[in-house]
């Protein structure tokens, strides 16, 4: 028999030493309980985000958005139409100042496309006239070429952006009001909900705005092109490349740097215009667009650097005379 210890029982001190000792069925339950329940967990997961989707559906992604430029050129069509034009000032700063400042972007591009133009054909003369002239590398050439064809197919994609949305998704009236936006889904996607243009301002957009966008993207690709052909020297390759980019984004240039602050806000913070419908041919396009960018980025590599003259090659008197029998 234990001894009494202290006065105390000998079958109190028993049950006294087995409460001070550790249970393990307690303790096992105690961590079970504090584990996370995995099953649970995930119920609570998906009843609160519902089922798992991929990232896209996640986000409600559309089909198809159309990202607007932030230049003088979308300016004039989008300013008078995200806000009403009431009073004088409403109409010098939405219609007025944006369409000047289009008209002087126009000018200054026309003229600097006619003098780098001007340069190109008098290198070629003085090449012809048996003037001296360094022979470029070929690889640094084709590389400034081919750069500099893709942003100007870039400018030309993003013509494109405008053309699709100013003349097919702002829905055509028969006055042209003030558009309203509606959210897409969750992605944060806008749609167009109410306005839109009328006939004859979409013809005024093309005519006035698009196609002498077109037309100055085109022609900068083709003079810009032969101007770097005929640089007097491998480092004036790159020199001009980097003139020419000036000169094809100078639309963004007067854009950020004399349009008001507070219209300049709302055209940045336009957002990416929502096409749900899975149109056919922009379907096809989204699948084959990278191939045709590069294919006609390669195209336009070929023919400047085998078909087009410069010191020390004579290119092909084919491709050069068809080029200058077409545009010149």
């Amino acid at each position: 028999p234990a001894a009494p210890r202290d006065g105390v029982p000998p079958a109190d001190a028993a049950a006294e030493h087995r409460k001070d000792e550790p249970n393990p069925a307690a303790g096992a339950a105690a961590h079970r309980k504090d584990e996370p329940n995995s099953t649970a967990g995930a119920g609570e997961g998906q009843a609160a985000g519902g089922q798992p989707e991929k990232l896209h559906k996640a986000a409600g992604l559309p089909n198809f958005a159309f990202t607007l430029p932030s230049s003088i050129y979308a300016a004039p069509v989008l300013l008078p139409v995200l806000q009403s034009v009431g009073t004088w000032k409403e109409t010098r700063d939405l219609i007025f100042v944006p369409c000047l400042w289009a008209v002087i972007n126009y000018a200054i591009q026309f003229i600097l496309m006619r003098a780098i133009a001007n340069m190109a054909y008098e290198a070629e003369d003085a090449r012809l006239g048996g003037a001296q002239c360094q022979i470029l590398q070929t690889i640094g050439l084709a590389c400034c070429v081919w750069v500099y064809t893709v942003l100007v197919l870039t400018d030309v994609a993003q013509t494109f952006d405008m053309a699709e949305v100013f003349l097919r998704q702002v829905p055509t009236v028969k006055e042209t009001t003030t558009l309203q936006f509606v959210i897409v889904k969750k992605g944060g996607f806008f749609k167009i909900a109410e306005g839109g243009f009328s006939l004859q301002r979409k013809v005024a957009i093309a005519f006035f705005v698009l196609l002498p966008k077109w037309m100055i993207a085109f022609y900068l690709m083709l003079y810009g092109n032969l101007f770097l052909l005929h640089s007097e020297g491998d480092t004036e390759v790159l020199l001009n490349a980097i003139a020419l980019l000036f000169v094809l984004q100078l639309d963004e240039i007067i854009f950020a740097l004399f349009v008001p602050a507070r219209l300049r806000r709302m055209m940045e913070v336009l957002p990416d215009l929502a096409v749900e419908e899975d149109v056919g041919y922009w379907s096809c396009w989204r699948h084959a667009a990278p191939f045709v960018k590069f294919g006609c980025s390669a195209c336009v590599l070929g023919i400047v650097i085998i078909g087009m003259p410069r010191c020390g090659y004579d290119g092909l008197a084919v491709v050069f005379d068809f080029f200058y029998f077409i545009f010149f």
